[in-house]
Formats: structure tokens, sequence, C-alpha cells
């Protein structure tokens, strides 16, 4: 999703609209429902706000938002869950079976769940706030890092721009 979402943004730049829609409408499409990040083939939050600012560039407000308010749902509805890992899995990253403190990580995940959904319907000083505690806990969680550094500060005229469409 952020592939395509990020090509029909290289091409909304080059003025080829059309084109640009195409690859819009390829990244609206997916999953939609967040989910715990802990295996590698669970999808990451991240392409969901994709979906959502791919709708928004293509007009379709409604479902960007049903994309944006479901990861802050589900960041809220998550963040005090008892995690339990099943130590028999075989596509647990990093040693996670080893991990002291699932629940934290379970509540780093939850606060960037709903720091996506924040940053799509624009409610970025909400955002950049998970956003920094994410960082507090996690100095090293890429994902909050892009977003607070490249996506809310670098990027003018971006959906997630409070100047733009989304506020």
């Amino acid at each position: 999703n952020d592939i395509y979402y990020w090509m029909g943004s290289a091409l909304e730049g080059l003025n080829r609209a059309d084109e640009a829609a195409r690859y819009w409408e390829h990244a609206g499409k997916g999953i939609t429902e967040p989910a715990a990040a802990f295996f590698y083939n669970d999808q990451k939050p991240d392409k969901i706000l994709y979906q959502g600012w791919s709708l928004l560039k293509l007009g379709r407000r409604e479902e960007a938002n049903e994309r944006f308010n479901t990861l802050i749902d589900y960041g809220d509805a998550h963040i005090n869950d008892q995690v339990k890992i099943d130590y028999f899995a075989v596509s647990l990253p990093d040693l996670l079976i080893w991990e002291e403190d699932l629940n934290r990580r379970n509540q780093i995940h939850c606060r960037y769940i709903k720091a996506l959904g924040l940053m799509g319907l624009g409610r970025m000083e909400e955002a950049r706030d998970l956003l920094n505690r994410v960082l507090e806990s996690d100095q090293s969680h890429s994902g909050a890092r892009f977003h607070l550094n490249d996506v809310l500060h670098e990027m003018p005229g971006h959906p997630a721009a409070p100047a733009d469409q989304c506020g």
C-alpha cells in the first residue's frame, strides 16, 4: 500500500493524474483490520494508513476515515491487553520468545497504531505526542521515527500535513 501510494504521489507531482489515480486505487485495497505485529507475516499498521491516504487522494473521505478510525479504535481497545505468545511459533522475530515485557511492547504498538489513525484524520498534535511517546519507550522504532520526522515535518501538501484536506 505504501509503495503504491508513493508511486501515485510521484506521478501526481509529474502532472500525470490518471496514472496516479490507478496507483492510489491499488493502494486503497487490502486488509483493513490492524493486528498485533508479533509475527513476520503480520500486516504492519502503516499499510492501513496508506490505504486511507490513497482513498483521500481519490476523494473517498468516508472510506478513508473508516480506515483511520479503525486504527484509533484498535489502539484504544488493545493497549491494556495481557499478551501471551505461543512459544512454539516458528515465525517470531528477534527471539521474541525471550522478550521480558510483551505487554510493554504491545502498549508501544498500540500507541503507534493510534498515532497513525490520528495522522490520517489530521489530528497532528495528538499524533505527534503519541509518536514521541513511542520513541521515548523504543528509540529504534523506525515507523514512529519515519512518520514523525519525514511525514509530519518535511512533507508539505501530503495528506498528513495540517494545511491539506484532512483537517
